[in-house]
C-alpha cells in the first residue's frame, strides 16, 4: 500500500492538487467524506475509476477535484477510490 495517500497528504497540507488542498483548508476535514463506492478487482479498477469520475462530474471544478479522467495508474483499490471525494459545501 502507498505510504502517502490523499487524506494523509491533505492533513499535512501537502496534497499535489491545489484546488483540493485549498478546499480542505477552507472547509475543514469534516466537510469531506471518504468512502468505498464499489469493490472491484485490480483489473477493473481503472474502468471503475473512470466511471465514477464521469458519473460525479469530478473534472468539473464546480463539482469535483480531478484533473484527469482517471484510469492511468492501476494502483491499490483503497487508495484509488479515495479520489472520489465529495464535499458537502
Amino acid at each position: 500500500m502507498l505510504k502517502w495517500n490523499h487524506k494523509s497528504a491533505l492533513k499535512h497540507n501537502r496534497h499535489g492538487n491545489e484546488h483540493l488542498q485549498n478546499a480542505w483548508n477552507t472547509y475543514g476535514s469534516e466537510k469531506f467524506i471518504f468512502e468505498i463506492l464499489e469493490i472491484c478487482t485490480e483489473d477493473q479498477i481503472d474502468a471503475i475509476e473512470q466511471k465514477y469520475i464521469k458519473l460525479f462530474d469530478c473534472m468539473n471544478p464546480d463539482y469535483g477535484y480531478n484533473h484527469e479522467s482517471g484510469g492511468h495508474n492501476n494502483r491499490i483499490v483503497s487508495v484509488r477510490l479515495s479520489h472520489f471525494i465529495i464535499a458537502s459545501t
